[in-house]
């Protein structure tokens, strides 16, 4: 088991600031070769994400974690919602939220030129199928 300390992801667009590895297999495969059940699993520790605002301008910015579902409707918890910058600000955001495989932090501008920046800990808790 390990952990690595890392920025996670840097946006400055909309879009998934960062994704949980999901593990390359699912299931266990056949006995007497097996590649499957040496997956590794991967949990995230999100402790903060960092925006900027670079053009001089006001702007606001909303992020969510739509959680791994394995089929349809993945479920959205929004964090942040039009949540605002001063001109030339930053803003820290310490959350210290974890985060299970698949999982996905979603980074929307909603104005102005905007920034972001994930730092966390990827933990490795297992060797396996997810599931």
């Amino acid at each position: 088991m390990s952990d690595r300390y890392a920025i996670l992801g840097i946006l400055s667009a909309t879009g998934d600031l960062y994704q949980v590895p999901l593990a390359s297999a699912t299931t266990v495969g056949d006995p007497e070769v097996s590649p499957k059940a040496a997956s590794s699993l991967t949990q995230t520790l999100l402790t903060s994400v960092i925006v900027c605002e670079t053009a001089g301008a006001g702007a606001s910015f909303s992020f969510s974690v739509v959680q791994y579902v394995d089929g349809d409707g993945d479920p959205t918890s929004e964090l942040f919602n039009a949540y605002p910058v001063a001109s030339g600000g930053t803003e820290i955001i310490t959350l210290n939220l974890t985060l299970s495989p698949g999982d996905k932090l979603s980074f929307t501008k909603d104005s102005g030129a905007l920034n972001a920046t994930a730092f966390g800990v990827e933990m490795i808790t297992g060797i396996g199928p997810r599931g």
